[in-house]
This record gives C-alpha cells, structure tokens and sequence, in this order.
C-alpha cells in the first residue's frame, strides 16, 4: 500500500503532486526498491489526467466524490530508472496532464529523492470518462 503524506496544491490544471512511500521496509535489495516505486508511481498520473476533464472543477468545490462522476483506467505504463532510490522513503512524484482529448490522456512526471535528486520519469496513458447511468 502507499501511503500519502501530503498532497500538494495543484498549481495548475493538470497538475498534482504528492510526497508518497510504500509501507514496509524494502531493505537494500535494489529490484525491490525499483518495484515498490513502480507500484507507488501508478497513484497519481490518472487524478493529473482526470484534473484536466471540464467538469473537474465544479467538483472540487462540491461534496461529490469524482469517483461517483467518473471512470478511468490505465492503458500503458513506463518507467526511467536514473539513480537509486529507496521507494519506502519520502520520495516527490510530480505529474503533469498533456491534455484530454476523447476520453484518453497522457500524463508525465518526475520522481525525486528529499534531497532534489531526480530518480526517475514516469509516463502513463490512460482513459478517463465520465459515467453514463
């Protein structure tokens, strides 16, 4: 599971940040550290795509969760590896939509270490709609 410290504001349309680890000690073993960032870097790209819908903003200021509004799921998922990282650390992932057009998105963003260290880049595609009852 991953564990959010703190989500910061979004500074922009499409556009969220967090300071996320893993639960758990990962220990030293480096394909495992790569894994869990792996794992935890699947969090934000799709609420960075869906940040960019229209209608998001009439539901950030109202009681609605867009989860009731809205579906998405993950069509692809890739991941640089630059420097180590310890993924059950404080790490900064920072993620960017490049728009929405026909219910799919692409968002891009960076992994850094407490210390500004980029650790690695992540690009995610993925579709997200508005539920039809």
């Amino acid at each position: 599971w991953v564990v959010v410290d703190r989500r910061l504001p979004v500074q922009r349309k499409g556009r969220v940040a967090a300071w996320m680890r893993v639960l758990g000690d990962c220990g030293d073993d480096r394909v495992l550290q790569c894994c869990a960032l792996a794992f935890a870097s699947d969090d934000l790209p799709m609420s960075a795509i869906g940040s960019s819908h229209p209608r998001i903003t009439e539901i950030r200021d109202s009681d609605t969760d867009y989860h009731d509004l809205f579906i998405g799921a993950s069509l692809d998922h890739s991941i640089w590896f630059h420097r180590p990282a310890k993924a059950d650390r404080w790490l900064l992932y920072d993620f960017r939509s490049h728009g929405l057009t026909g219910g799919r998105g692409l968002a891009t963003g960076e992994v850094f270490s407490p210390e500004g260290v980029h650790v690695a880049t992540v690009v995610q595609e993925g579709l997200f709609r508005q539920r039809t009852r």
